[in-house]
């Protein structure tokens, strides 16, 4: 019997991201394919709790019992909430490019500059589509691929309705609020965070930062990846999805 997956996409997008590694995926694992609040299928939803761990509950309602959970971006935010707060629930847990605080602090460097953030921000209500398209653009800057992996993100998020403006706004509230560092050490449940040696969005330094702060951790950099390593390089992102679940009994 295939063990359920749970895939969790990152801010802006919706589940058809994941369509290029669907496949691969879909012969090992029962897969259960999650909107964030406000995207995806769950569009129409204007009531968006500013809170990580409302935005948790939620697919954790939606989720099998027990299941693998895999985040991107923003997603493994959501993902890290749910560890913390349902960890009988998780079996495994794979950060794909997130991060625990994702705005640069006096002592964590490896995340966004809180100006871009804010310019995303004050630009999101003027030219929402413009504002979606340079985020789309920021990550895939520098990696391998770069016009194929935007065809991919801008043909997944054209498949399904445009998320709406609240969950927008408020999943950049939580990007610019969120700081899980002290709760990790708490982590009960194992993960494995995957990062890109290219990404301009969350720094491969990252790895590295984490290694104090995370129990149970184990870590991987892909070399010329950027923000989506799932779309620029997805068999080294399946093969590290793949060996990282495959021990669980």
């Amino acid at each position: 019997m295939k063990k359920p997956l749970v895939l969790v996409h990152g801010w802006g997008m919706n589940p058809r991201v994941w369509e290029m590694i669907l496949p691969d995926l879909e012969k090992k694992y029962d897969l259960h394919l999650l909107s964030l609040p406000g995207h995806g299928d769950d569009y129409q939803n204007t009531d968006i709790s500013p809170n990580l761990a409302d935005w948790s509950a939620e697919l954790l309602a939606k989720a099998p019992p027990k299941a693998y959970w895999l985040g991107w971006s923003l997603g493994g935010d959501v993902v890290l909430q749910a560890c913390l707060d349902a960890p009988e629930r998780i079996l495994k847990a794979f950060i794909m490019t997130g991060s625990p605080c994702f705005l640069q602090k006096e002592d964590w460097s490896s995340a966004i500059v809180p100006q871009n953030l804010m310019q995303f921000s004050h630009a999101l209500f003027k030219t929402p589509n413009k504002t979606l398209e340079r985020f789309l653009l920021l990550q895939i800057r520098n990696s391998e691929n770069e016009k194929k992996i935007y065809s991919s993100l801008k043909a997944a998020f054209e498949k399904q309705p445009e998320p709406n403006i609240n969950a927008l706004k408020i999943g950049l509230e939580l990007l610019r609020d969120i700081d899980l560092r002290p709760a990790l050490k708490a982590l009960k449940v194992p993960t494995y965070w995957l990062f890109g040696e290219k990404d301009t969005l969350i720094p491969a330094t990252c790895a590295q930062a984490l290694i104090n702060l995370v129990p149970q951790y184990q870590s991987q950099v892909i070399a010329n990846a950027g923000h989506a390593p799932f779309l620029s390089h997805p068999q080294q992102t399946l093969q590290a999805i793949q060996d990282f679940l495959a021990d669980v009994r």
